[in-house]
This record gives structure tokens, C-alpha cells and sequence, in this order.
């Protein structure tokens, strides 16, 4: 599972790494790119003749496209993937450019879901958001949820539907801004922060009214100014 074995010639081999295969794929097995028999161009990597190894490579033979990814890619892009792979912890998407990307179980949809399987198939074309991008190693991250954070209600209804993970629903209203459904109720504390404001605003309104009557106390109490001398009063 570590790489293929290529005869440059009869008698001589070489090894290609799996890690060697792709500059765009996450090969889990050399079988998922290439099969027995067929003819693979490569470049030498390196020869040890002490222990009579060659390594070889293939993504070598094409430029490293990860300087364009790095500018394509970059966090807070917005971009989509379809689902190539259901694992434990999430799914692998495929990106536009043939290059895969991670989507946290986590990351999928508002509401916790237990079971991936069971909300996402493999070919679903998901809209994501880029969360982390490291060139070195060779990792996209990317979210739904703060795809769609920022979008209308219409948009994240449409996405519920189409994976109707239960619970997600009550999340939307407070992630879209817009009103709850009836009978629909957001976390708990949501609404404590929501009252906190509210109990601000009521205290700020009271201290208002406070100091405006006692400007209006000020005004009405006020000695009236005394007459210049020879000013007959009115």
C-alpha cells in the first residue's frame, strides 16, 4: 500500500511512492490511481546503489500546482465540492481544480450530526467556505455552515432539505437574522443574551428619562433675572 513497483528496464525497478502519485489527491492505496500492467511515465528521484533502491516519482512531471492553490484557495474563499469519500470524522470533497479538500462532520451543518452517512452521500455538491489552507501540509479545510452563515434564509432552507439533519432547522433563524418560525426555539443562549440586551436598553431608556426631567426640574426652578436699574418690570 506504500507505492508501485515500475520496471524501467528488464531486471531494474523502481519504487514510486504513494506520496508521489499526486500532487492533488489524497491516495489512500496506489490501486485508486493506477493498475497493474499499465505504463506510468516518471522521473528519477533519487538512486542508493548501497542498498540498490531507485525512487521514483509521478506528480513530479507536472509543476507543483499548490502556488496556485494557495491564491485560489485562500481562507474565506468561497468555492464548492462534491463528496468523493464519507469518513468518520467528515467527508472529502473534490474542488474545481481536481484537488481535494476536508469538510468536518462538524462543519456540515448547524445542528450536530451523528451520523454522516445518513444526511450526505458521495456525489452531493456541497457550497463551502475555506477555514484553513496550509501549503505544507498539503490541507484544505472548508465549512458549510460559515458558507452559509451569511446568506438568506431561501439559501439555507434549500440546504436543509436537501440534508435534513434534525435540529438544523432551528439554528437557521439566528444564523439568517430573520424571525423563528412559530413553535421554533434557539439555544438557550441565545435567548439570555438576548434578554441581557434588552434589560440594557430598558436601563439605558430610565436613565434617560431621569436626566431629562432634571433638566426640566432645572428650568422650571430658576430665579428670573433682576431688572437693570431704571427698567421699569414687565
Amino acid at each position: 500500500n506504500f507505492g508501485v513497483f515500475v520496471e524501467l528496464e528488464p531486471g531494474v525497478e523502481g519504487l514510486v511512492h504513494v506520496s508521489d502519485l499526486s500532487w492533488t489527491k489524497k491516495v489512500r492505496h496506489p490501486g485508486e490511481l493506477v493498475r497493474r500492467g499499465q505504463e506510468l511515465e516518471v522521473v528519477v528521484l533519487d538512486v542508493d546503489p548501497e542498498h540498490r533502491r531507485i525512487a521514483l516519482g509521478h506528480k513530479q512531471l507536472q509543476p507543483d500546482p499548490w502556488d496556485f492553490f494557495a491564491e485560489k484557495y485562500k481562507v474565506g474563499a468561497e468555492t464548492e465540492g462534491r463528496i468523493v469519500r464519507i469518513v468518520e470524522r467528515g467527508v472529502v470533497v473534490e474542488l474545481p481544480d481536481g484537488v481535494d479538500g476536508f469538510v468536518p462532520a462538524s462543519q456540515l451543518s448547524f445542528a450536530p450530526v451523528s451520523s454522516v452517512a445518513d444526511y450526505f452521500q458521495v456525489g452531493d455538491l456541497l457550497p463551502l467556505k475555506v477555514v484553513e489552507f496550509d501549503r505544507e501540509a498539503r490541507k484544505i479545510v472548508l465549512s458549510a455552515v460559515e458558507y452559509l452563515r451569511d446568506k438568506d434564509r431561501s439559501v439555507i432552507d434549500a440546504y436543509n432539505a436537501q440534508h435534513p439533519v434534525p435540529g438544523a432547522e432551528k439554528y437557521a433563524f439566528i444564523v439568517s437574522g430573520s424571525a423563528p418560525e412559530a413553535g421554533v426555539e434557539g439555544p438557550k443562549e441565545v435567548a439570555s443574551d438576548a434578554e441581557a440586551k434588552s434589560r440594557k436598553a430598558r436601563a439605558t431608556a430610565r436613565r434617560r428619562a431621569v436626566a431629562s426631567g432634571a433638566s426640566d426640574s432645572e428650568g422650571t426652578s430658576a430665579e428670573p433675572e433682576a431688572s437693570a436699574p431704571g427698567t421699569p418690570s414687565s
